[in-house]
């Protein structure tokens, strides 16, 4: 099964690099402006890294909507007497350099959407990017039916510790004779 890329409208087809929108589920080519690097992407698909990426549809602002800059306030009086004003040089020789004229401030064209990060979203999407993984191993038969479950299993199984990790028993009905 392939979708079309919300920026090329090319396939993405299965084994291509590719995101799925956390907002609208539409799918993206990573090298589509994703701006995700492909040791990122790596670092994402193998769950070692949590990216909650979101389509080129859903970043932009609706054109309806106003965006307004930040109200400028302004500093308070210094609570410091006020000081006369510095008395000028004497007079040199040489003419002084010109001053530099005082910079403008810069308007603010354009800001950026503000995304918040649910923790049950990451874990939902976490999960729903191991399951479509392993279930396109398994159609793709790379893995077996009993790994699949197996994977599966340990994805809604509760964490069991390692026998290594169990603490040591002291008491005495222990399997092993000590001599």
């Amino acid at each position: 099964m392939s979708y079309p890329c919300v920026l090329c409208d090319q396939q993405v087809r299965p084994r291509q690099h590719a995101l799925q929108c956390e907002d609208c589920d539409k799918w993206q080519h990573r090298l589509c402006n994703t701006g995700i690097s492909i040791t990122d992407y790596r670092l994402m698909v193998n769950e070692e890294v949590d990216i909650i990426f979101h389509c080129v549809e859903c970043v932009r602002i609706p054109q309806d909507m106003e965006v307004e800059a930040p109200e400028v306030l302004e500093a308070p009086p210094s609570p410091a007497p006020p000081s006369p004003p510095p008395s000028p040089p004497p007079a040199s020789p040489h003419p002084a350099p010109p001053s530099p004229p005082p910079a403008s401030p810069q308007p603010l064209d354009d800001t950026l959407p503000d995304h918040s990060f649910d923790i049950t979203l990451e874990m939902t999407y976490r999960l729903q990017g191991r399951l479509t993984s392993l279930w396109d191993q398994y159609e793709e038969d790379s893995i077996r039916t009993s790994d699949f479950l197996r994977s599966v299993g340990h994805l809604y199984a509760p964490p069991v510790p390692q026998p290594e990790t169990l603490p040591e028993s002291d008491s005495e009905d222990s399997d092993y004779e000590s001599d």
